[in-house]
């Protein structure tokens, strides 16, 4: 097992999905953990949905202390949080039911770098008239 990486989740190159009633918000979609980004560096995918999601497990779930799951919709790809003590998590990265890593993560870091995704999601996303939250 790593030590604790400085979690970071990178947004980036947002564009509504027309092809998609909903107009989905697509784009750049991945989280770093030192110098390992999952699923990939440059991963595209639902990032509305996304979000979304993982906002759900990050603050109805992890806050908890309950292990918690953020999947992607495009491939078998997730990232499984398990309560270890207090805000320490250990992050399982699941690719295909392998786990190809794992760190020790502090939950606010996760949470922070969540949030400041977030921000930067909302801001673009008004800026290109596609935030539908």
């Amino acid at each position: 097992m790593k030590k604790k990486p400085q979690p970071q989740l990178i947004i980036r190159d947002l564009r509504r999905n027309r092809s998609i009633r909903s107009g989905s918000i697509h784009g750049v979609i991945y989280w770093k953990f030192g110098s390992r980004s999952f699923p990939e560096r440059d991963w595209d995918d639902f990032v509305s949905v996304l979000m979304a999601w993982w906002r759900t497990e990050l603050f109805m779930k992890a806050r908890r202390r309950r292990n918690f799951s953020l999947t992607f919709m495009d491939g078998p790809l997730r990232i499984k949080g398990i309560h270890l003590y207090k805000d320490d998590f250990l992050i399982k990265l699941i690719r295909r039911r392998k786990v190809v890593d794992i760190y020790h993560v502090n939950l606010n870091e996760l949470i922070a770098a969540f949030r400041k995704a977030e921000m930067i999601y909302k801001v673009r996303s008004r800026t290109l008239r596609l935030y539908t939250h």
